[in-house]
């Protein structure tokens, strides 16, 4: 501008001068186009990064439906696991309450064998004594046989 200023209109100076300026702006216009064709390339980067990242997250987001599906199923046969722990928990208070209740007959069965083994115990004692009283009443029978059969032998007649 400073040089416009001190050349006349229409001379030579003024003609290097647009000549210059039109270079100026030329350059400035391949700047311009290199720095677009670089933009666009990182822009082309910069779609192709977009969609290898959307690619990514879709599959990320597959991955994550498919660990939900997981975990829901898992979650599920927790509560089944459970339930049938209940079940089985359930099944095994009423096996303990039978068990108990048999412990139970059984300690009355034993209480009756003990007192049945006791009552023969007894009887087999009472037998006893009356088979000894019964066998010294015989003894006693066959000593007066003897001796009213002696005496009868011995009498006259």
């Amino acid at each position: 501008i400073e040089i416009e200023m001190m050349m006349a209109p229409g001379s030579q100076e003024e003609s290097i001068v647009d000549e210059a300026r039109l270079a100026e702006a030329y350059l400035g216009v391949v700047e311009s186009e290199g720095e677009e064709e670089a933009l666009l390339d990182e822009i082309s980067l910069l779609e192709r990064r977009i969609r290898r990242l959307r690619g990514e997250v879709a599959a990320s987001a597959d991955v994550v439906r498919r660990t939900r599906t997981d975990v829901a199923a898992t979650k599920a046969e927790v509560e089944a696991m459970r339930a049938e722990a209940a079940t089985i928990e359930a099944e095994n208070e009423g096996l303990q309450a039978q068990i108990d209740q048999g412990d139970e007959e059984d300690e009355r069965i034993l209480d009756a064998l003990i007192e049945a083994k006791t009552s023969l115990a007894q009887a087999t004692e009472e037998w006893e004594r009356q088979r000894l009283e019964r066998k010294k009443l015989e003894e006693d029978l066959a000593k007066v046989k003897y001796d009213f059969a002696e005496a009868i032998t011995d009498s006259p007649s």
